[in-house]
């Protein structure tokens, strides 16, 4: 009873040292194991005893335990350091993307206010292309678009208008 006692606990030293030292852990796990393995074996050998059999297979077991949480754990390792070097790219693209979202609304600003003065620049080209600079009244060009609007509204409901137009001689 007491030789399966200190089987489980070497099993469960074994697979701490493992998974607490990882590489070192192991090396020690597996040669530790394998010395007592050894040990058995050559009591064995010496003085055959089906009783000394489990003797070489915990350890055994222990080895592959130890195996199979090292691969484990290198994998595991390997995936973490995928993920954090994943996360590290999607922080430095996440930053890229804030970077070139300020710099897209500086942009937008600029042609926004950049619009505005195209808007105001038209509104001053059209006044001044329709009407009169000393009086800002409609000039001849604007009597003449005017002039078309109703001729084509009224060809369209089918009526007609009138136009009253005073001559000035010499005016200044």
């Amino acid at each position: 009873v007491f030789n399966g006692v200190f089987a489980q606990g070497q099993v469960l030293i074994s697979a701490f040292l493992v998974s607490k030292y990882f590489k070192k852990g192991f090396i020690t796990a597996v040669v530790l194991n394998f010395l007592q393995m050894m040990s058995v074996l050559m009591s064995l050998i010496h003085d055959f005893s089906n009783s000394k059999i489990p003797g070489v297979m915990v350890p055994l077991g222990a080895i592959v335990i130890c195996i199979v949480l090292y691969l484990y754990n290198k994998r595991l390792r390997m995936s973490l350091s995928y993920v954090n070097n994943q996360r590290q790219e999607l922080i430095g693209l996440s930053e890229e993307i804030a970077q070139m979202n300020d710099e897209l609304e500086e942009s937008n600003q600029e042609l926004v206010t950049k619009n505005k003065l195209i808007l105001q620049g038209q509104e001053v080209l059209e006044h001044t292309a329709y009407y009169d600079d000393l009086t800002s009244l409609p000039n001849r060009k604007m009597i003449m678009k005017i002039l078309d609007e109703h001729i084509k509204k009224a060809d369209q409901v089918g009526g007609s208008f009138g136009i009253a137009m005073i001559n000035l001689d010499n005016f200044k």
